[in-house]
């Protein structure tokens, strides 16, 4: 029982409110936390999509090549004319190491009993120096091609004296030919005959075959003025 005119107050407390992130601010720690979070979500996305298409496009391009590989190799090569020979293009080995340059064919030459018969034998000739338009070479280095089917191919490559012609005949190194040559200067070249993307005949089998022309330190022009070094490819008939 309380005493009459006794004043009796009771005095509560408030918890007490502290900073830091266990306080008002722990809303704005998961808030940053959740902004952080997303932002890696999403630079893992775009590297992920990056890196995927980027792979895509490799494989894209290299299918190409394979596909466009493909449809060279099944360019046909037609004999109309068994008596003569017959050529066409084939895919060039750009990324064969060591070489600078390739050319490739697919070659049909007479039979022996055609050639029996008044057709021509060849034989594939090659120069490297003396080259000019409107006459061939008379230094040349000649290998006689056999009768049959074949895949000829020539390379050339610089060296550090000059350059190095080598010719092919079904992956089999048949001829060499080594020129001094200083390089440096411009660089102009031609191709005629068989060179083309289509099958070819000569018109008659008294004609040569141009395969592959490339003039070296030639003027703006072709050199018609003088004779200068090169590669000059062409296959010969032989009766």
């Amino acid at each position: 029982m309380n005493r009459a005119g006794l004043d009796i107050k009771i005095k509560t407390f408030e918890p007490e409110k502290r900073g830091g992130f266990r306080g008002g601010d722990e809303p704005t720690r998961k808030q940053w936390l959740q902004w952080n979070l997303l932002s890696l979500f999403l630079l893992i996305c775009a590297f992920a999509a990056w890196f995927q298409y980027y792979r895509l496009a490799g494989e894209n391009d290299r299918m190409r090549a394979r596909i466009e590989m493909m449809r060279a190799e099944l360019r046909p090569l037609i004999v109309v004319d068994a008596d003569r020979v017959a050529v066409v293009k084939a895919p060039r080995n750009w990324m064969q190491a060591g070489w600078d340059q390739a050319e490739k064919w697919k070659i049909a030459l007479p039979t022996r009993d055609a050639v029996d018969r008044g057709g021509a034998a060849y034989n594939l000739c090659v120069a490297t120096s003396g080259l000019r338009i409107g006459s061939l070479p008379t230094e040349v280095t000649e290998f006689a091609m056999p009768q049959g089917r074949h895949t000829l191919e020539i390379m050339i490559s610089e060296t550090a004296t000059g350059y190095d012609v080598t010719a092919s005949l079904d992956d089999e190194q048949v001829l060499r030919v080594s020129q001094l040559h200083a390089f440096g200067t411009t660089r102009a070249g031609a191709g005629a005959g068989g060179s083309g993307e289509q099958s070819y005949q000569p018109e008659s089998v008294t004609d040569s075959v141009a395969l592959y022309t490339v003039f070296y330190d030639a003027g703006p022009g072709l050199p018609i003025q003088k004779p200068c070094n090169g590669v000059q490819v062409w296959l010969k008939p032989i009766q």
